[in-house]
């Protein structure tokens, strides 16, 4: 009798245990690290910023926006800190400078619209950056 009372409160407390572990601990940031650190480099989670978030959205919008082929400009967005957008444009010296203020414009535009859209607009910087350039970068 005393041997399967034994049983019986190891079985509970093992229950128990368990239950503990994975409903409160099985979540906590140290086992899902631990649990991401067995997984290839390019498998591990990873949540973006807001900066990097919505960079990556106007860089996704924007990604056959320019030319430097055709309209001797082209368009690029990075995120140098952490509220500010860059529409980083480099151009030619044969650029058609209406296509190219209509484009800038046209960047800043979609960048604004989204920021608002995601309810970002009152932190979110958009500045510019000019970089002429001599010769169009060879492709490989």
């Amino acid at each position: 009798m005393q041997t399967n009372k034994m049983r019986v409160a190891l079985i509970i407390a093992g229950t128990l245990a368990m239950g503990f572990v994975g409903g409160r601990l099985g979540n906590s940031p140290e086992i899902v690290h631990a649990q991401a650190t067995h997984l290839p480099p390019g498998l591990e989670p990873y949540t973006p910023t807001k900066i990097e978030w919505l960079t990556l959205e106007c860089q996704a919008e924007l990604r056959d926006y320019s030319s430097l082929e055709g309209g001797g400009y082209s368009i690029d967005i990075a995120n140098p800190d952490f509220e500010t957008i860059v529409i980083y444009v480099q151009y030619t010296p044969n650029v058609i400078r209406e296509a190219m203020n209509a484009g800038i414009d046209g960047a800043r535009k979609v960048i604004e619209m989204k920021a608002k859209w995601h309810g970002w607009e009152t932190w979110v910087k958009v500045k510019e950056q000019m970089h002429p350039v001599a010769n169009l970068p060879v492709k490989q």
